[in-house]
C-alpha cells in the first residue's frame, strides 16, 4: 500500500487559516486513507492508501542561507514559488520516519 505525504500551505500560520491537526486526520480517514498521521500543528500529514501510485520522484534543494535567501531556489521555482511549499531538511526527516514506521 502506497504512502503520500500530504503538505499544506499557509495553514497555522498567524489566527488565520487555522486548521485543527484532529479535523484534519478525520477528513483523511473520512477520505478512505489509513494510517493517517500528522506532525506537530503544520498541516504535514503521512497516511496510506489502497489505490494509487506513489511518487518514487523527488527533487532536493540544498540552501544553506534558506530558500528565502536563494538564487537556486527562485530560478528553479520562479512565480511557481509563490503557490509552493517547502519544508526544511528537519522537518522532512521527521516525515520521513513517520512515513516508515509500519514499514517494519
Amino acid at each position: 500500500m502506497p504512502t503520500f505525504v500530504a503538505l499544506l500551505r499557509g495553514v497555522n500560520v498567524g489566527k488565520a487559516k487555522r486548521v485543527p491537526m484532529a479535523e484534519f486526520r478525520a477528513l483523511l480517514t473520512e477520505l478512505g486513507y489509513t494510517n493517517v498521521a500528522t506532525m506537530l500543528n503544520s498541516g504535514n500529514a503521512v497516511f496510506r492508501a489502497a489505490n494509487g501510485t506513489s511518487v518514487k520522484h523527488a527533487a532536493y534543494l540544498l540552501c544553506a542561507k534558506g530558500i528565502l535567501e536563494s538564487k537556486a531556489g527562485e530560478a528553479i521555482l520562479g512565480k511557481a514559488g509563490k503557490l509552493a511549499t517547502t519544508r526544511n531538511w528537519a522537518t522532512t526527516l521527521k516525515l520521513q520516519a513517520l512515513a516508515s514506521e509500519g514499514d517494519g
